[in-house]
């Protein structure tokens, strides 16, 4: 994994709750379509999204999303 691949990663989340700047964005879009591993990654959370969505039948409270992200992060073993 690249660093780009570990900036894009880190933004995932932010990317999409469109939390970024239009620069940003652009930055994660981009790498996304030039790698494959990103992009499946990125589709993965953003199925997840889906489904949580469509269980719960309503948004995850965000003290959830920030659980869940710790514990992606420490499973991914980041800092």
């Amino acid at each position: 994994m690249s660093k780009f691949c570990d900036d894009a990663l880190g933004d995932i989340y932010s990317y999409l709750d469109q939390e970024l700047s239009t620069f940003a964005a652009w930055r994660v879009r981009r790498h996304l379509k030039a790698c494959g591993g990103c992009e499946a990654a990125y589709g993965f959370e953003e199925r997840l999204r889906v489904v949580i969505r469509l269980r719960l039948h309503e948004d995850p409270p965000p003290e959830f999303l920030a659980r869940l992200r710790a514990a992606i992060d420490d499973e991914r073993g980041s800092p």
